[in-house]
């Protein structure tokens, strides 16, 4: 008997298996990865800082202003001291943001005053007295730096000075003209509302044109501004919303506390069980 009831067995066994291939290949595939919705690639890209300078222009114009400290060292101490004071100025720039390095050129101005004690007895002048240098000069600048994040940027620096630097001079009481270049390297913050803005510090020193050791530490701050006549750089230009902590806070605070009122319209009382079973009187034939 038992081997009567193998092939029924068999044949169920069979049967079952093709009705689980059959449902398997009637199923529709499902993938082990996160299907990516356009709300999540758009927060994605509004995320990504690098995506919000390669959408417009990548052009810019840079107008800031430089405050700082100044020191020369002194070539001969027996006769001259060390002179140091504060530099001002400004500067107008071209900017060019790239993916990961921003490159920027220009011309600039500044205002420089200088002083020193010069010691006791020396050849200057009897007695010891004080130099006083002020220079006025107009100089080029370029850099490039590299984009370390969305708001930090380092690179080098170089500054050729067009005008006299009369405290780059061996003696300080020559006029000779005396042009200096520097190199140094800038550091900058910088952060972005309805334009860029900038917080800058940069360090200079001469390559040429003297032999003092001349320090520049200054500070700067700047503004950007699109240039009229770049137009679009052929990325397409995409609307990003941005919204911040203020925003959010704003709107709980005007969010009510409690639900508004609403009129309810009014509903007919229900029927008691005596007016549901009273006859409704039905007119007969002969009443017509």
């Amino acid at each position: 008997m038992k081997l009567l009831k193998m092939p029924h067995r068999i044949f169920h066994v069979f049967g079952f298996s093709l009705f689980l291939l059959s449902q398997a290949q009637a199923a529709p595939l499902r993938s082990w990865k996160k299907p990516v919705t356009p709300e999540v690639d758009s927060r994605r890209e509004s995320q990504d800082w690098r995506f919000q300078d390669q959408a417009g222009s990548p052009w810019r114009i840079l107008i800031g202003a430089d405050a700082g400290y100044v020191t020369y060292g002194s070539l001969n101490a027996a006769n001259e001291g060390s002179k140091s004071g504060y530099a001002l100025g400004g500067r107008a720039l071209v900017a060019y943001y790239g993916y990961s390095m921003v490159a920027e050129a220009g011309v600039g101005g500044a205002f420089i005053s200088v002083k020193g004690q010069n010691p006791s007895g020396s050849i200057l002048c009897a007695g010891g007295c004080t130099d006083s240098i002020l220079t006025k000069i107009p100089f080029l600048d370029a850099s490039l730096r590299y984009r370390f994040g969305r708001y930090l940027q380092f690179g080098p620096e170089f500054q050729y000075n067009l005008g006299s630097d009369f405290a780059l001079n061996t003696d300080v009481n020559s006029g000779r003209s005396n042009q200096g270049m520097f190199v140094g390297a800038q550091v900058v913050h910088e952060w972005e509302r309805e334009r860029k803005f900038r917080l800058g510090a940069r360090w200079l020193t001469p390559i040429s044109g003297t032999s003092r050791t001349v320090h520049q530490l200054q500070a700067f701050f700047q503004m950007a501004f699109d240039l009229p006549f770049t137009g679009s750089s052929g990325r397409p230009e995409r609307t990003l919303e941005q919204v911040s902590e203020e925003d959010l806070d704003r709107a709980s605070y005007s969010t009510p506390k409690s639900s508004l009122p609403m009129s309810i319209p009014e509903t007919e009382p229900p029927q008691t069980t005596e007016e549901a079973l009273e006859p409704v009187p039905v007119p007969t034939p002969a009443e017509e």
